[in-house]
């Protein structure tokens, strides 16, 4: 059986034109709300490009308060709010009264709004991960971890790597291939590590004493090829000290036997020709010769007992308040005959207000005594002589410069060795212990001396401690 409904137009027409109506709001509402949210879209834009911003580019990312909480802790409170929204919108939704929907969806849209633009914060301050508290945690964790690993001994690294490894595991089990192919890239590592030092101590064992062992970075492994190195190093310097003092001593034994044996020689000689002359006036010449020779040794023997204590450190110092240009000043006048018989001429240089040292005044005259002792012997005759008084707030600099008549063919280190004599001056009358005598005698003032030569230009450098005027 067929049964046909049908409804009047009096029924219909009514709800029909009701249909119309909320179609037509419904479509006005859509484009309302396609409006708003392109609004909102626009608003939330902005704000995500202009958040954190400063007038000063250079300051970076400005934070606030709300930017101190963690960030994964913010990712959960906005799903929090989702899920509460969600579930108020479910129980409000039959509600009659709609001011409370309104309120909520309001209060929750503005804390979320707050929670995303401090997360947009961190992504433009690159702090998004590192701001998180499991990141914290971790971090604070492996940073404890690797500084008691860093500081304790090898066996407190062996029981936490016996104990860590286990527990890596366990917690990264979904990841084992990676921690076994980590682990087995670090043993290997270690290995090729052990296997380097290995071989740098078989050629050290076997003379080779500059080898250098390469190992970068700054675990057990690279320390210990560190010290070996330095062990090495050190093994090195004694060998070429050890080298460089026998070749001293050769050149010292040499050096005295020539400046002894020379004199010596010439007083046995005239000596002899004493004994067979009758020629008075030879003998006044010979016994003049032999006095000049006599002198001469003594001389040296004096100036190698005085480098033997001054290098001994066993000259008592009686440090004092010293004014060097004073010192420098009454000196040269003492020195003024010797000045005029090379006809030099000395140009002093020193600051406008007195300047005072911490020194025995003996000792260092007697320094300043031996340098000028040089000049008088081997600077050009007619020559300037500098000497500049150099203020240098802590401590005071004496440099004393001049040039040299023969040609210095020697190098510092060289020429401040005792017995040294450029090869031009070797038959002049100095001992060769004037520049190793100044430099003890500084030296046990807890000065400082070097030289330095430049073509014939003599340069010699005293670094004394200064002391306050009042």
């Amino acid at each position: 059986d067929i049964m046909y409904i049908a409804f009047t137009d009096e029924f219909l027409n009514p709800r029909i034109a009701e249909w119309e109506e909320n179609k037509l709001v419904v479509k006005n509402s859509l484009y309302q709300i396609a409006g708003f949210l392109l609004v909102l879209l626009a608003a939330f834009t902005y704000l995500m490009l202009v958040i954190g911003r400063t007038a000063q580019k250079e300051q970076g990312v400005q934070l606030n308060a709300i930017d101190r909480l963690y960030n994964d802790i913010k990712i959960v409170m906005c799903f929090t709010l989702i899920a509460m929204w969600i579930g108020l919108m479910s129980e409000l939704y039959h509600s009659e009264i709609p001011e409370p929907t309104f309120a909520f969806t309001l209060l929750i849209a503005t804390t979320g709004l707050v929670l995303v633009l401090s997360l947009v914060k961190h992504l433009k301050n690159r702090t998004f991960m590192k701001h998180t508290l499991i990141y914290t945690v971790f971090h604070k964790l492996f940073k404890f971890i690797m500084d008691v690993y860093d500081s304790g001994s090898a066996g407190v690294k062996v029981v936490l790597i016996v104990i860590g490894y286990p527990l890596l595991v366990a917690l990264t089990f979904f990841m084992f291939p990676i921690t076994i192919g980590v682990a087995a890239w670090i043993a290997l590592k270690k290995v090729k590590a052990f296997n380097a030092i290995k071989e740098g101590v078989k050629k050290v064992k076997s003379g080779d004493i500059h080898y250098a062992i390469d190992i970068t970075g700054d675990g057990e492994f690279s320390q210990l090829a560190s010290d070996i190195n330095s062990i090495t190093d050190g093994l090195n310097n004694a060998v070429e000290n050890e080298i460089k003092s026998e070749r001293l001593k050769t050149e010292l034994i040499t050096n005295v036997s020539h400046d002894i044996r020379t004199p010596l020689t010439s007083i046995i000689t005239y000596v002899d020709l004493l004994k067979t002359e009758t020629d008075q006036a030879k003998v006044k010449d010979y016994l003049e010769i032999l006095d000049q020779k006599s002198q001469r040794l003594r001389i040296l023997t004096e100036d190698l007992f005085e480098a033997a204590k001054a290098s001994s450190g066993s000259m008592p110092v009686n440090f004092e308040k010293i004014d060097l240009e004073s010192l420098i000043t009454q000196g040269l006048g003492e020195l003024d005959d010797k000045i005029q018989d090379r006809t030099l001429e000395f140009k002093i240089s020193h600051p406008k207000e007195k300047v005072y040292i911490k020194a025995d005044g003996k000792l260092l005259w007697r320094a300043i005594e031996n340098l000028l002792a040089n000049i008088f012997k081997y600077a050009l005759e007619g020559s300037r002589v500098y000497v500049d008084i150099v203020d240098l707030g802590t401590e005071v600099t004496l440099i004393i410069k001049n040039i040299s008549t023969y040609e210095l063919n020697i190098s510092s280190d060289e020429l401040m060795e005792r017995f040294k004599r450029g090869d031009e001056s070797r038959s002049s009358q100095g001992s060769g212990l004037g520049l190793s005598i100044a430099k003890s005698l500084i030296e046990i003032q807890k000065g400082r001396f070097n030289i330095e030569i430049d073509g014939d230009l003599f340069k010699a450098i005293i670094h004394m401690r200064k002391v306050e005027s009042n």
